[in-house]
């Protein structure tokens, strides 16, 4: 009988302890570079989500393409060697293509009317991006892209001489796109383009200031256009099987850190720019100024090109729902 209630007395004390499961590790990439804003708020994302969960979830960082360009990034995300990544709009297509059209040139006039159609937007591509099999954990502005050239630009016939980088993750599509618009380009993933730069292989890029700076692309592409051709969109996705195994207490205090963190990088963008831009023209970066004629010849240009994609590379019905809200957006706002 002792022997009995020993035993049973045993099993009680191991019902009644707590289960130490071993912590949950998230391992995100990012192309972004290290010490960078944006990997400044991936790491602030990190911690808030230790904290929240008492060490029970733990974001290991992949900063600088370490876990490889965004098309590599989510294939591993799909077979399961990482749970998430914060992705360019250009990544973020690969998963959901109407992405593109929140990146396309001209579309956008200013950060406030893209921020007021994004969050319009966002619960439909929510549930669009889980059906592909992956959580849009958050979204925002990361700047606005300009072009970066071994020559002056000013014109589109400036350009269009000059090879131009795309990102190898473009469809054919897009390809075309440029192509129709008359330039000419090579598709290359942002790992290499510091060596087509110096190899020749490419004269030009577009991106915005705080990559260029932080890359030191800048360093050989020596000419920006100051034109503002788009928003650049970020926005972290985590694959749906990772995200089932986050304790459900923790998802929407998860998501609230989130959008906490990319909140000063939407928020602080013009300072942040204008810093690098400093950095960039102390050390050699000549700026093309633009005039209104150009810069309607850019519109011309590039619109026309990008807006025959339209049924190919993006939805016709996605398109003039969002030019529809950001009309709607200037009819209450002013342009």
């Amino acid at each position: 009988m002792k022997e009995r209630l020993r035993r049973l007395a045993l099993l009680f004390a191991i019902l009644v302890l707590p289960v130490w499961l071993p912590a949950l590790t998230i391992k995100m990439g990012t192309i972004a570079p290290a010490n960078t804003p944006w990997d400044t708020a991936l790491k602030t994302i990190a911690s808030d989500w230790s904290t929240i969960s008492g060490g029970e979830v733990n974001v290991r960082l992949y900063p600088g393409a370490i876990a490889g360009d965004e098309n590599d990034m989510i294939r591993k995300m799909r077979i399961g060697q990482l749970q998430a990544a914060a992705l360019s709009g250009e990544g973020l297509k690969q998963i959901v293509n109407d992405v593109i059209i929140l990146d396309l040139p001209f579309l956008f006039s200013s950060g406030r009317e893209f921020r007021w159609v994004l969050d319009r937007v966002t619960p439909d591509f929510k549930k669009r991006f889980e059906e592909k099999g992956f959580v849009l954990l958050g979204w925002n502005i990361a700047g606005w892209i300009n072009f970066f050239s071994r020559d002056p630009v000013v014109t589109p016939s400036d350009l269009m001489p000059q090879k131009l980088a795309v990102s190898a993750g473009n469809d054919s599509a897009i390809v075309q796109g440029w192509q129709q618009a008359g330039f000419q380009v090579v598709p290359i993933g942002i790992s290499n383009l510091m060596s087509a730069l110096s190899s020749g292989m490419v004269d030009a890029f577009y991106t915005e200031p705080l990559a260029a700076a932080a890359y030191q692309w800048f360093g050989i592409a020596k000419y920006m256009c100051d034109l503002k051709i788009a928003p650049l969109l970020g926005g972290i996705v985590m694959s749906e099987r990772a995200w089932r195994q986050v304790p459900e207490e923790y998802r929407q205090p998860f998501l609230a850190a989130t959008e906490k963190a990319e909140g000063p990088i939407f928020r602080n963008m013009s300072a942040l720019e204008s810093e690098a831009m400093n950095v960039m023209t102390q050390n050699g970066l000549v700026v093309d100024k633009v005039p209104p004629s150009a810069a309607a010849e850019w519109r011309s240009t590039l619109t026309t090109g990008f807006e025959s994609l339209a049924g190919r590379a993006y939805s016709k019905e996605a398109y003039h729902e969002i030019l529809g809200l950001v009309q709607e957006y200037r009819a209450t706002h002013g342009q």
